[in-house]
């Protein structure tokens, strides 16, 4: 619980706060939609990638995953 709520997984619920408020609802919006599409994505993919690659290959791809989103949003970010 400690590490969900210091990393990026609360991030859905509290970005909204960075939005200026003309654009908050819009933002907000878009921000929880992507995690949800997100989790849909992990939930329909975790079991067949268990039982395919193993334990370790699975949270292997998805912090691989991860890493890639981290460089393309800083990418967007400083650029």
């Amino acid at each position: 619980m400690a590490s969900y709520a210091t990393g990026t997984g609360n991030l859905a619920w509290h970005g909204s706060e960075l939005f200026p408020l003309e654009l908050r609802g819009l933002g907000s919006s878009l921000l929880t939609a992507s995690c949800w599409s997100m989790n849909v994505i992990v939930s329909a993919t975790f079991l067949s990638m268990l039982s395919g690659i193993t334990a370790a290959g699975t949270f292997g791809f998805y912090a691989g995953m991860c890493f890639v989103r981290k460089i393309f949003i800083f990418e967007l970010a400083y650029h």
